[in-house]
């Protein structure tokens, strides 16, 4: 007689998804010297184009380093969804606790709404202009008298009507704080529900073409045209053949980058200070 043996069903490991390989090496010079004789370059934009690449060249590196540490994005998507679940349930029970709210919440729940809310929040919440006169006067006095007031300053003398405030109204200002973190949740899962997958778009790509565009004022001598040829083009084209990159189908993603560089540029938006900030159209949100 045959035993047969009981086998025990392995969970699922929680593996990362394959991340996107962001390896970007910057070409050498005598590489960007030929880009230069192609492109008819001065040596002035062979230079502005090396600190551009350079700068690319950094940040891809950063940022391989921050999405390696990164939990699996299943996992992240995963998380958001409960988050928004939960407090889903909790704005609702708010909702149907609305008349009487004021009479079980703790007076230490108001007390907190109030120090950790601002006026302008609780402005908006209540429907009536809250900001006690008296600060108006100690900031106009201090001006008068030549001395510097500081934000910690002014919120010090808002505090007790802040935290009046929050204890008057904690069946106001609950639900607005709560609704206020549900709302952006919510609408993040709705669109979710309309991702029928694909393929992700190609982040190393989008971010040397936005860079390389929001800096062509140096690099070509005026803006990078937003069509699908043209010098920018070839010079996307060359740069990404140098690092073994896909140029299929660049026609489709310059013109989109290429219009949001300059917008950014014309607004000043230029967070060339801050690694991160430099990240944020590489590095999506789950």
């Amino acid at each position: 007689m045959k035993v047969s043996k009981k086998t025990t069903r392995q969970p699922k490991s929680c593996e990362k998804s394959p991340p996107q390989n962001l390896t970007f090496t910057m070409p050498s010079i005598d590489t960007l010297k030929d880009f230069g004789c192609e492109l008819e370059f001065s040596e002035s934009q062979i230079h502005e184009l090396s600190i551009v690449l350079k700068h690319i060249e950094a940040d891809l590196s950063f940022a391989s380093g921050i999405m390696d540490k990164l939990p699996p994005r299943r996992k992240l998507i995963q998380r958001l969804k409960n988050l928004e679940k939960i407090i889903h349930i909790l704005k609702d029970e708010l909702r149907r606790s609305e008349k009487d709210l004021e009479h079980f919440l703790p007076h230490d729940v108001g007390s907190f709404l109030g120090k950790a809310m601002s006026l302008s929040a609780m402005n908006d919440a209540l429907g009536n202009d809250s900001f006690p006169i008296h600060v108006d006067l100690a900031i106009s006095t201090a001006h008068t008298n030549g001395q510097a007031i500081d934000q910690r300053q002014i919120e010090k003398l808002q505090t007790p009507k802040r935290e009046s405030l929050g204890l008057n109204h904690s069946d106001k200002l609950l639900p607005y704080l709560i609704k206020g973190i549900h709302d952006p949740l919510h609408i993040w899962v709705e669109l979710d529900r309309l991702n029928k997958g694909g393929r992700s778009p190609d982040m190393r790509r989008r971010f040397i073409i936005y860079w390389l565009a929001y800096y062509s004022p140096e690099i070509l001598g005026r803006p990078a045209a937003a069509a699908i040829t043209g010098q920018f083009v070839h010079l996307c084209e060359k740069i990404f053949l140098t690092n073994e990159l896909n140029v299929d189908g660049l026609e489709k993603v310059i013109p989109t980058l290429v219009k949001q560089a300059r917008a950014d540029r014309k607004k000043q938006h230029e967070p060339d200070t801050d690694q991160m900030a430099r990240l944020q159209i590489l590095i999506p949100k789950p």
